[in-house]
């Protein structure tokens, strides 16, 4: 618990900025979804804005530059400083750990990045089977979620951040657990809770399905 309020705390200033822009975006869009289709699905909506929400914290631990700013202007890492924050080698963090316990140490700062880098990609693990049903298939959202953490370990290249094959490895298994934990709800007795959350609610497609029958 200790560890996802680490993250919430920086992340949730950046969330409550953002959240009237999401507001009014998805208000534009239900109108417009509404007008074209006459209806929609207020508990996607809701489940959809507090998703790109999140996503928007995420970028602020993940993509956001760390220049340093001084008088001259943005302090850009020098590309000594960049090679050194790179690591290719798979593992690494478990290593760092276990030499920290075995000098007598308490890696704090080390378990906080190795367990968050696993709780980020919870949600989107989630997230993405509860909203769409395309995803409701663990390949493709375990796909989706290394994905994700690719494109921010690359783009960390390129903004001050360490890239660590590790990130990439936690939170692909961050997506496992997010989806395996959405297949345990389906088949919970809050099943049918989940279905309301899909863009279009199982009921809507068996009414149309009679329709045209």
């Amino acid at each position: 618990m200790r560890i996802i309020v680490y993250y919430i705390k920086d992340m949730l200033p950046v969330m409550v900025m953002a959240l009237p822009i999401v507001f009014i975006v998805r208000v534009i869009a239900v109108k417009v979804r509404k007008k074209q289709r006459g209806s929609h699905n207020w508990y996607h909506e809701i489940g959809l804005g507090i998703f790109v929400l999140f996503l928007t914290g995420l970028a602020s631990q993940t993509i956001v530059p760390v220049w340093g700013i001084s008088l001259e202007g943005p302090e850009m890492p020098g590309i000594a400083d960049r090679l050194s924050s790179i690591n290719l080698i798979p593992f690494q963090a478990l290593i760092i750990i276990a030499r920290i316990i075995s000098n007598g140490g308490i890696p704090e700062r080390e378990i906080v990045q190795l367990f968050g880098n696993i709780g980020m990609f919870i949600v989107p693990g989630f997230m993405l089977p509860l909203l769409w049903r395309s995803f409701q298939n663990m390949s493709k959202t375990v796909l989706v979620c290394a994905l994700i953490s690719f494109t921010i370990e690359f783009t960390q290249l390129f903004t001050g951040r360490s890239t660590d094959i590790d990130d990439l490895l936690l939170n692909t298994l961050g997506g496992i657990l997010g989806f395996l934990i959405f297949a345990a709800v389906k088949r919970s007795a809050l099943a049918k809770i989940s279905e309301r959350f899909h863009s279009i609610p199982r009921e809507s497609i068996m009414t149309k399905d009679k329709g045209e029958v």
